[in-house]
């Protein structure tokens, strides 16, 4: 099964997602959701997704200093499929 986590500020688009994704009889799991980029960073760090769908247009300005490119620098648990 594939983990995905999704990161956007736009609620609409996360819950489109969703629903796109608990149709996929089983081969994808949404793990988590974020709604700011520091809400990503910590979450990243907590369970680490295979695949990360990330708002790189983000209105917020993450008080980390992080830029957007930072969460898929980050080191990512490998998986073989």
């Amino acid at each position: 099964m594939l983990k995905i986590a999704l990161s956007d500020d736009q609620e609409l688009f996360i819950e489109s997602l969703c629903a796109l994704f608990a149709n996929a009889a089983g081969e994808i799991e949404v793990i988590w959701t974020a709604r700011s980029g520091e809400e990503t960073l910590d979450k990243v760090r907590e369970e680490k997704p295979d695949v990360l769908v990330l708002d790189y247009f983000s209105k917020e300005k993450p008080s980390t200093g992080a830029k957007p490119v930072d969460c898929f620098c980050m080191s990512f648990r490998s998986s073989t499929y």
